[in-house]
């Protein structure tokens, strides 16, 4: 077994993605444009800007987490 270092994997990195860069005010990122569908779930811009924000989080979360899993483990089987 060896060890998988995801040095991208920070928790400031996350919560940037999650709620938005510390220094914004308010909430950002994935929650905020959540929160802003939650109150207008009929706006286009709305939804749209939900599922482009859950898209950013999930490839981000594929490049500095699932990514590197499961090439370690692809490693494993040869």
């Amino acid at each position: 077994m060896s060890t998988v270092w995801l040095d991208q994997l920070t928790d400031a990195a996350l919560r940037a993605k999650i709620q938005g860069p510390d220094d914004t005010r308010g909430i950002g990122g994935y929650l905020g444009a959540y929160a802003e569908w939650r109150v207008a779930p009929c706006d286009k811009t709305a939804r749209t800007n939900w599922f482009t924000a859950l898209e950013d989080v999930t490839g981000w979360l594929w490049d500095v987490l699932m990514g590197p899993l499961t090439e370690a483990l692809a490693a494993c089987r040869t």
